[in-house]
């Protein structure tokens, strides 16, 4: 697995031979693949229909031409005589490149493994049990795969969406007032195929659990346009997943990033030449493994684990492209740090929280 700004998984395929290109894996894409009008192009391919397509909030929809692709290699996984929506996949500035998205419906009597532990995008024969520790049912909505969740007291009907760059998303109007552990605050906008809306998060003073595995007082993403509650990238990653679209079934295994053990002395010092890094750099916390590493992290994001390049500099273990510099103060001190998600073309800067 490879990964759109760190968070949306991209797996590398070939297109009729060519490539590798950089698809992401859409669990909240049904139906056909998808392919961007760049590649389109570069392809020489031809228009052989169109499709309506929209986001499920029902305003917005566009009619898009589609393609024919004759033949799409996953690793060994072949994909053979299949059609593909065409559209500018790259229009945010600032955000990752991808050549096409793919979604749940071409890997029928397979099991498929987002294994985020190790990085890996698994395609197995073979079907899960649901008997088996961790199985519960899947139903797909719309072709999506969806779960059952509870936040306190209240059950949603909500789906998997490996696309949504956020975390656990709901219509703003669903959640109570009263389990809010404060009040919304608006920390960005989405764009779907139709429609640009605002996004809020706010701590739950509840618990969230989905199958057996219990989230206590999450950050919840809220938005007033899409009615369907949404289990987004960022708070998927806490979890290695295994779908069984044949039989809607689906593995869930929550994990904790597990480190290297040092000598005691070695750890010691370790942690202490690290620790001018460490502290909270605006909704980023930045903390030092008993690995002799960095880790950085966004609540409920997954914890990525910090390459040093030089002094002060680190790149990402999982995201090449991203590059990260710490800024000193004029007494040295660390003060704040320098983040660019596309390899030093843009810039954010952000000071350390006292």
């Amino acid at each position: 697995l490879q990964y759109r700004n760190g968070a949306s998984p991209v797996i590398l395929v070939k297109v009729n031979g060519k490539g590798p290109y950089r698809f992401m894996f859409d669990t909240g894409s049904p139906g056909i693949a998808k392919l961007d009008s760049r590649l389109f192009n570069e392809l020489k391919l031809v228009v052989t229909d169109s499709i309506m397509a929209g986001d499920g909030s029902g305003t917005g929809t566009r009619v898009l031409p589609i393609t024919t692709i004759d033949r799409i290699d996953i690793g060994s996984y072949i994909i053979l005589h299949t059609d593909a929506m065409v559209r500018n996949y790259n229009t945010k500035p600032g955000l990752d490149s991808i050549d096409g998205v793919i979604g749940m419906d071409f890997f029928e009597n397979m099991t498929l493994e987002l294994n985020f532990e190790k990085n890996k995008f698994i395609i197995r024969k073979g079907q899960l049990s649901a008997g088996e520790t961790g199985v519960v049912a899947s139903p797909y909505i719309h072709g999506v795969p969806g779960i059952k969740l509870s936040v306190g007291n209240k059950t949603f009907n909500s789906i998997f969406d490996t696309g949504n760059m956020g975390g656990l998303t709901f219509l703003g109007s669903e959640i109570p007032r009263e389990i809010m552990a404060g009040e919304p605050k608006v920390t960005g906008h989405a764009q779907t195929v139709s429609n640009t809306f605002e996004i809020k998060e706010v701590a739950l003073n509840t618990v969230v659990s989905i199958g057996s595995i219990v989230f206590e007082n999450p950050v919840v993403a809220l938005n007033d346009m899409l009615r369907q509650s949404n289990i987004g990238i960022r708070f998927a990653k806490q979890m290695n997943i295994t779908f069984d679209r044949t039989n809607e079934l689906v593995k869930l295994v929550k994990y904790t990033p597990r480190t290297a053990v040092l000598n005691a002395g070695v750890r010691s010092e370790v942690r202490s030449a690290l620790s001018e890094y460490t502290g909270q750099y605006g909704d980023r916390s930045v903390t030092a493994g008993t690995d002799g590493s960095l880790y950085i992290q966004r609540p409920n994001g997954m914890l990525l684990k910090m390459v040093q390049a030089n002094k002060d500099e680190f790149s990402l273990e999982q995201v090449k492209e991203a590059a990260f510099v710490f800024i000193r103060n004029t007494a040295g001190i660390v003060s704040g740090i320098r983040i660019s998600r596309d390899g030093g073309a843009n810039w954010e800067s952000v000071t350390k929280n006292e």
